[in-house]
This record gives structure tokens, C-alpha cells and sequence, in this order.
């Protein structure tokens, strides 16, 4: 693939050759500097301050302070704090590889490897070969797939991403209304009290652990729908007849008001989501979790429907996040979303205890011949996805003991036997065996089939739901409730 790059961008073969060699040899390097993908889920590894003076004594061929400078990065934001002006690190051991492949490799090399990575960022929107040899080699090789989408497709999503505020205000004023909020809001107060009365109850955290657990969970915000404010672009000039110095120019843009927040108090209505995302993000340094619009929609949530298809969908979401703030991770950021631990050491001697059963139990799952899961890599995940079902059933028993003429048959299915077929109904997918097989190796969620199963059928709820369908009810007996909340 990344001679085939150079050729297209018109190298001959023996630089083309020349130029591959190099790009290996330095990716090669790197990725061995990177962090593995169990390392990856550990949220304060991420954290790692320096001082201008530490950088320069730990790092002494690349000048990170410079480079932030040429970013236009003023340092008068900082000189108004009382502290040392700082930079924070993800992964030092990776920056110490960069610095020092500096002195190991040519010139050339790094010019070639600086190239490629442009180009390959890039390729999907030059030249048809270009972008044809992009799509075999992730789309094909890598996931299975075997057509190219829609060209509208791509146009859709790089709009979405260059001009993402003008569309979400678009969005929201067609695709969210004032009746979806409320019922939300009625649903996050059940799956809130019901979670509350878990943490009241649960049997192997300390008391000092619970006071603190429900205080982090009563301060947990929760944004729906959209920002107050959007991002004004007037600043950003468009050409219609020149796409691809269209996308520079938006990505500068971008980059530059990134670069003015530096130094500046926190913007509290500030959104890590665009509102027509269908996702949801839960941010543990500000204890906040945010759902946007665009989640606010089928499969995930309709008006049309009742409470269970509901909290089947966009509450099993909600709780899922939620758990997130006091998991293995969660645990580490306090109610006003400070890195600081708040558990005992014999509440996290418990909480793993539980949480390897889990770990054991789903890394014995073979998706495909020779494939498993690999539990510890995706045990944050199925912790969250067996504490989702237990909650969102909770509170759906919550809503219906205050509304009784809510309890009643619908197609044939009781309210329960609607929800748990809800939560499945998210996981639907087409994949092929290779997006299977990629996606075990690169994501830290079980993968789709294992979140529609294992979750839902061990619930101990689900047997007596489906007692009347006697092949669905005895599918429990197949799996334990591992479900720590």
C-alpha cells in the first residue's frame, strides 16, 4: 500500500521503492514505542505534566515548546495563573521514541515518512486512483468490504466534519423538539434515583466509598439535545471550485480556535459532540455526559413509542455511560471531575475481584474459529453494558409502578419482553469477517453480537420475562449474572 502511494503520486519505482523503506522503517520504530491496547484503557497513564524545563532535559532533539509557539500558542495564557506553565503528555515513551529516531534515521527518511502520511490522510479526496488504492487497502484488505459507498456518502460525512456547527444548528431545528427533551429528562431521573438506590444498597463498597459515589452521582450533569451556542464561521473562507484547499483551510480554522482556548477559563456549555452525532460521550474530567440530537433518534429513541422500546434503546446508552463514572476508571476522577481516587484500597480489592470474572469469562467467548475476545481489553466496557440492563429494567419497573396503565401488552409482548428485545434490537450489524476480526484487535468494546447476547440473556429477570417462550426463557441458564451493579 505505501509504495503504491508514492507511485500514484508519481514516483518512479525505484524511489518509490526507496521512499516505502523508509516509511516502514520508521513506523516500524514507533509503533513499537506505542502502548498496547490493554495499556490504552488506563485513563492516568494519560496524564503526565512537564514544565518547559522538563521537556528540554528529557527530550533533546524535538523542541515541543517551539513547536507549540509556531502553532501560535501565546504565552501569555499562562502568566496569569499561579502556576509554572505546563504541557501535558499522553504517552512520554512514545515522544522519547520520536525524539529519539531524530538521531537514527536520515533526513530523507523523515521527509519521506512526513509525505506519506499526508498523502495517505489524504487520499480520499484526490484523484480516483488515489482514493481507489485508500479503499482497497483499509475498506479491503482490512475490513472485507467489497464496494466503495456513495461518493454523497463522503461528501455528507467531510461537510460534517468541516462545518460541523452549521449543520448540527440545521439539524436540531428539524430533528429534535421540546417533547423529546422532557421525556429524557424523565427517563435520566429514573435510571439516576434507581442507580442511587444500587450504590445505597450494594453490599461491597465501604461506606465512606458509597458517600462519596452518591455525591459524584447527584453533581453528574447531563446535557440532551445541543449547545446554547454554535461556532460562527465567517472567518472561513469557501471556494466552491477547489475542494481539497477547502479542507486545508477548514482544518487551519479549526486548529486555530483550538489554539486560542489555550490559557482561557473553561466554557461550561462547551460540547465534545456534535448535536446530529448518533453517539454519546461521558466526560469523567468534568463529570458531565452529553446526548446529542442525533442519538435522540430511531433505533434509539422515538416519541412514537412506549417507555420500554425507549429505555430499551437510548436509556440502556444513558446507563451505560453512567456506570463509566464509577468504574475502574471512573473511580480515579472525583465529583468535580479532578484526577484524584476516591476508593479505598479494599473497595478496588473487591470491585477486581468481581471485575475478573468478568474479564475470564467473556475472553473465553470465540467469536470465530481460533478469534476470542479479549476480556481485559473490554472489560470497562461489558462492566457497563451488564450494569446497563440491570438499571435500565429498574427503572423501567420505576416508571410503570407510577404509571400502572403503562403495564399492558403491545404487539403480543409484555413491557419487560419489549425491553430486552430493545437492547438486542441496538446491536444489529452487517460486518465482515475481517471487520470482525479488526475490530477485536482495535476496539475496546466487545464486539456487537457478544453486546446483544450476553448482557440481555443473563439478566436474572430475562427467564421469568420470557417464562410464556420457553426456548427464549432457558437461554439464562446458559450464562451467569456477572452484573457487579
Amino acid at each position: 500500500h505505501v509504495k503504491k502511494v508514492f507511485l500514484l503520486y508519481g514516483l518512479n519505482d525505484e524511489d518509490a521503492e526507496r521512499c516505502k523503506d523508509s516509511v516502514i522503517k520508521v513506523q516500524t520504530y514507533l509503533a513499537k514505542a506505542s502502548r498496547g491496547s490493554e495499556e490504552l484503557v488506563d485513563t492516568k497513564k494519560f496524564y503526565n505534566r512537564f514544565t518547559e524545563t522538563d521537556l528540554r532535559k528529557r527530550y533533546k532533539n524535538l523542541d515541543l515548546v517551539e513547536i507549540y509557539r509556531s502553532l501560535g500558542v501565546s504565552e501569555s495564557a499562562f502568566r496569569d495563573r499561579n502556576v509554572e506553565p505546563f504541557i501535558v503528555i499522553g504517552q512520554p515513551e512514545f515522544m522519547g521514541a520520536l525524539d529519539k529516531i531524530l538521531e537514527t534515521v536520515t533526513i530523507d527518511d523523515i521527509k519521506s515518512h512526513m509525505k506519506f502520511v499526508f498523502l495517505n490522510a489524504s487520499a480520499e479526496f484526490l484523484h480516483s486512483d488515489m482514493k481507489e488504492e485508500y479503499f482497497d487497502f483499509y475498506g479491503g484488505s482490512l475490513m472485507g468490504q467489497k464496494t466503495q459507498r456513495p461518493r454523497w456518502k463522503d461528501a455528507i460525512d467531510q461537510l460534517n466534519i468541516s462545518l460541523t456547527d452549521i449543520l448540527g444548528e440545521m439539524y436540531i431545528k428539524q430533528n429534535f423538539s421540546e417533547m423529546a427533551e422532557r421525556r429524557l429528562e424523565l427517563m435520566v431521573d429514573d435510571l439516576k434515583s434507581v442507580f442511587r438506590k444500587k450504590l445505597e444498597e450494594i453490599v461491597w463498597m465501604g461506606e465512606d466509598t458509597k458517600r462519596k459515589a452518591i455525591l459524584k452521582l447527584d453533581k453528574l450533569s447531563f446535557k440532551i439535545g445541543h449547545p446554547k451556542t454554535f461556532l460562527d464561521y465567517s472567518n472561513l473562507e469557501i471556494d466552491r471550485g477547489i475542494l481539497y484547499q477547502n479542507l486545508l483551510r477548514s482544518t487551519e480554522f479549526e486548529v486555530k480556535e483550538e489554539i486560542e482556548r489555550v490559557g482561557k477559563p473553561i466554557d461550561e456549555d462547551e460540547w465534545p459532540i456534535p448535536p446530529q452525532s448518533a453517539g454519546a460521550i461521558n466526560s469523567a474530567n468534568e463529570n458531565k455526559m452529553f446526548f446529542p440530537a442525533g442519538i435522540l433518534q430511531p433505533p434509539f429513541f422515538d416519541v412514537r413509542m412506549d417507555d420500554a422500546v425507549n429505555y430499551g434503546g437510548i436509556g440502556f446508552v444513558i446507563a451505560h455511560e453512567m456506570t463509566h463514572n464509577f468504574d475502574s476508571e471512573g473511580r480515579k476522577f472525583d465529583e468535580k471531575g479532578n484526577l484524584r481516587n476516591w476508593w479505598s484500597k479494599e473497595d478496588a480489592k473487591k470491585f477486581n475481584a468481581l471485575a475478573n470474572k468478568i474479564k475470564e469469562f467473556y475472553g473465553s467467548l470465540e467469536i470465530l474459529p481460533g478469534v476470542k475476545v479479549n476480556g481485559a481489553v473490554t472489560l470497562s466496557e461489558d462492566i457497563a453494558d451488564l450494569g446497563a440492563v440491570s438499571i435500565v429494567y429498574d427503572a423501567l419497573e420505576r416508571r410503570l409502578s407510577l404509571d400502572s396503565s403503562r403495564r399492558k401488552k403491545i404487539d403480543g409482548f409484555t413491557p419487560e419482553q419489549r425491553l430486552f428485545i430493545s437492547m438486542s434490537q441496538l446491536w444489529k450489524e452487517n460486518i465482515t469477517q475481517e471487520g470482525l476480526k479488526y475490530s477485536v484487535v482495535t476496539d475496546s468494546h466487545s464486539p456487537a453480537m457478544i453486546r446483544g447476547l450476553i448482557p440481555i440473556v443473563s439478566h436474572p429477570k430475562f427467564e421469568e420475562a420470557f417464562r410464556d417462550k420457553s426456548r427464549l426463557g432457558k437461554m439464562k441458564q446458559r450464562y451467569p449474572n456477572l452484573s457487579i451493579w
